[in-house]
């Protein structure tokens, strides 16, 4: 786990901006598709309010977290429509797969996608 690093840059009379190298942003971007901003958050040590904070103010940390979870979604989508050609696989296996991948599609939260 990385510590995000405090910048002694900060608003008038406040705490210190919290800065994310680039080795945290790749790390957003691995984990954006699997964990929600809560845990992300807790993986770099900081507060979700403050996440989103540093979300709004670096356009690198925004388009990382989305790429993430874009990615995530497409290998969703891919697999949604590989279950609609079916090729002869086990029905079984099938039902279970696409059981899988509509439960991830289905319980994507709001914050996810609209982020």
């Amino acid at each position: 786990m990385s510590k995000a690093k405090t910048n002694r840059r900060s608003k008038k009379n406040g705490r210190p901006l919290v800065e994310l190298d680039e080795l945290q942003i790749r790390d957003i971007e691995l984990l954006a598709a699997y964990l929600p901003i809560e845990k992300i958050a807790d993986y770099l040590d900081i507060c979700e309010d403050t996440f989103h904070e540093i979300k709004k103010r670096d356009k690198r940390v925004f388009r990382a977290y989305k790429r993430g979870v874009s990615k995530a979604q497409a290998f969703a989508g891919n697999n949604m429509m590989k279950f609609m050609q079916y090729n002869g696989e086990n029905p079984s296996q099938l039902q279970m797969k696409y059981q899988a991948t509509s439960f991830y599609l289905l319980t994507l939260r709001k914050d996810i996608i609209f982020a």
